[in-house]
């Protein structure tokens, strides 16, 4: 019986509530900044350290306005290539790893285990990313993408053994 990886397949899509919930939100803020800034007659102190002229806050606004819309093109965006183009599932085959990279579209990458040079995981405010690390660029997973928490831990422990042996099988082919 052989006893060779299979390749593994992972589940991986954004949560459409939470890009639209958050697009909402944006929206508001984008809304309310905006009248803010249409309406504005005084000027501004931030955190008593910073202080804008009438007209710097009214700028300050419209700058506010502006990335507050940014951020709700951005996640319609992502929820409309998402529906439409699909994104492509984490796959670990013998001796690749293959997700998805690219904005606006994301399309699958390769990314042969002999170019890996490290990975790890990290977490930036409920956020968690697998790095991965090549000689020449650094590549990350948003391992919130994943189905569920299980699939997280699985698809860790897959690439940490997967890794392992196709570095012991490397060596003892050159041996």
């Amino acid at each position: 019986m052989s006893m060779e990886p299979q390749t593994r397949r992972f589940r991986y899509r954004p949560s459409l509530r939470v890009f639209l919930l958050c697009s909402l939100f944006f929206g508001v803020c984008a809304a309310v900044l905006g009248y803010m800034a249409y309406t504005n007659d005084r000027g501004l102190i931030l955190n008593g350290v910073i202080e804008f002229s009438v007209s710097g806050a009214t700028i300050f606004y419209w700058i506010m306005t502006a990335l507050s819309a940014t951020f709700v093109v951005f996640g319609m965006w992502t929820i409309f290539t998402t529906l439409v183009h699909g994104i492509p599932d984490v796959m670990l085959a013998k001796d690749s790893i293959s997700f998805p990279v690219g904005f606006p579209i994301k399309r699958a990458f390769t990314l042969p285990f002999s170019e890996i040079t490290g990975f790890g995981r990290s977490e930036i405010n409920g956020q968690r990313f697998l790095y991965i690390q090549t000689l020449s660029k650094k590549y990350h997973i948003v391992l919130n993408w994943l189905a569920t928490k299980g699939d997280e831990l699985e698809l860790l422990q897959e690439l940490t053994t997967r890794l392992t042996k196709f570095g012991a099988d490397q060596r003892a082919e050159l041996e």
